[in-house]
C-alpha cells in the first residue's frame, strides 16, 4: 500500500500544486484542433504526477482509448476509491489523492 501524501508539509503541498496546475496559460477550449495536443500534454502530466491507476479503465489508459468507455465505467471506478469505516466515516486512501489532483487539474485547464 502506498503512503498518503502529507499536504501539511512543504514537499506534499508542492507536489499537489505541481500536479494540479493548468497545462497552459490558456485553458483548453474544447476544439477538435487542440484535442490531440491536450491529450498528449495530459498524458505527460499523468505520468509525471503518478496518476497511473487513476488514468486506467479496464486496463487501458483513457488517453489512448477515449470514446471506448462509458461514463458509468468511470463512476464505478470512482466509487471504489471512497471507502468507509464501521462508523460511516470516509477513509482517505492513497488512490484518492491522485484522483483529486486530476479533477483539480481539469477544472484549472478547461
Amino acid at each position: 500500500m502506498q503512503v498518503l501524501y502529507d499536504y501539511s508539509t512543504n514537499t506534499g503541498m508542492k507536489y499537489c500544486v505541481e500536479a494540479s496546475k493548468p497545462l497552459d496559460d490558456k485553458p483548453y477550449d474544447g476544439s477538435l484542433k487542440g484535442f490531440s495536443h491536450f491529450l498528449g500534454r495530459l498524458s505527460c502530466r499523468a505520468l509525471g504526477s503518478g496518476w497511473g491507476s487513476t488514468i486506467k479503465l479496464q486496463g487501458h489508459a483513457i488517453f489512448n482509448k477515449y470514446g471506448l468507455f462509458k461514463v458509468q465505467d468511470a463512476q464505478i471506478k470512482a466509487l471504489v476509491r471512497f471507502q468507509f469505516d464501521s462508523a460511516g466515516s470516509r477513509i482517505t486512501i492513497r488512490e484518492l489523492q491522485p484522483s483529486w489532483q486530476m479533477m483539480t487539474f481539469f477544472m484549472n485547464s478547461c
